[in-house]
């Protein structure tokens, strides 16, 4: 049954992926970040120096514009290769490009609720495509690199993991952190905000770690753990379902459903890359059972979670 319940239900998640596509120029580097849902069917893809978007209803893919880029309308080799429905898959439609335009108005995560704090003076120059905003807020915590960042669904608290191991949240606009953790054994890259408690923050350590950790912001006490028995290099939350998702590397670079708050396996989609998973996302309408993950096996992958229609009892 699911989540406990006495309703009998059947999860249906094929263990293949819906679509994968060609991801050229993904190096196999633990610390990258290369994917986010811009809407909900726009997914932003960073390929080598370059960023490409994504449309996964019309199957289209374009590369966004660049300050020193050549002419969009004349697409290098690495453009026309990128984001090409891969030999080893059902062959797709060609894919459609469009000129390339800047994306406006990037938030922190591309948040469609939160950002941090920025200041009224920010413009946006039409003429030379840039977003001009002043920095409203600098703070040094950690004592080295600063490997995750998120903001929560309602804007209210902002989180950062680190090499260090360790974990700090801050109240939106706040200096000081609203509490720091350190158990975290190594880097803290993964970070998920739970979208319908906006308190809730997921973390991850790396490989020596290995844990998922979930935290209330506003009182900073762990919730649930879970050794994962793995790196945890990416997480989410799905909405539909009330869980959690985790995205892992060796030794079976998986993906991962957990229970909310019990942190249970629900189903572990083993040597979903065949490389770790760098980097994992799930649209920003989180009702939508669709996840994004990418890794340097040079594919992006589409995968569809959904449950099936309760059995009767006496089925």
């Amino acid at each position: 049954t699911a989540h406990g319940s006495g309703t009998a239900s059947t999860r249906h998640i094929p263990l293949e992926p819906a679509r994968v596509l060609d991801a050229p120029n993904v190096p196999n580097d633990f610390y990258l970040h290369l994917l986010a849902w811009a809407s909900h069917d726009e997914l932003v893809v960073a390929l080598g120096d370059a960023l490409y978007v994504w449309h996964e209803r019309h199957c289209t893919a374009r590369q966004l514009a660049a300050p020193t880029a050549q002419s969009p309308d004349v697409p290098n080799a690495d453009t026309r290769e990128a984001l090409n429905a891969s030999t080893a898959q059902q062959e797709m439609p060609p894919t459609d490009r469009h000129s390339a335009r800047t994306m406006q108005a990037q938030r922190l995560a591309l948040s469609d609720h939160a950002a941090l704090p920025a200041s009224t003076d920010a413009y946006h120059d039409s003429d030379a495509n840039h977003v001009h905003v002043d920095m409203a807020l600098r703070t040094s915590t950690h004592e080295s690199l600063v490997t995750g960042l998120g903001v929560s669904a309602d804007g209210a608290f902002w989180a950062s993991g680190g090499n260090d191991g360790a974990l700090h949240v801050y109240r939106t606009g706040r200096m000081r952190p609203a509490f720091s953790q350190h158990v975290h054994t190594s880097a803290v890259k993964a970070l998920a905000w739970c979208p319908w408690q906006a308190h809730l923050l997921a973390s991850g350590g790396g490989t020596y770690d290995r844990t998922v950790r979930v935290w209330d912001a506003r009182s900073g006490d762990c919730l649930a753990m879970v050794d994962t028995e793995r790196a945890v290099l990416a997480l989410g939350w799905l909405q539909a379902d009330r869980e959690l998702v985790s995205a892992h590397g060796q030794p079976d670079n998986a993906i991962a459903l957990w229970t909310w708050p019990d942190l249970n396996p629900v189903v572990k989609l083993a040597r979903a890359h065949s490389t770790s998973v760098l980097d994992m996302h799930q649209p920003v309408d989180a009702d939508v059972p669709l996840l994004a993950s990418i890794a340097a096996d040079e594919r992006l992958k589409f995968w569809r979670l959904e449950w099936t229609e309760p059995l009767s009892p006496r089925q």
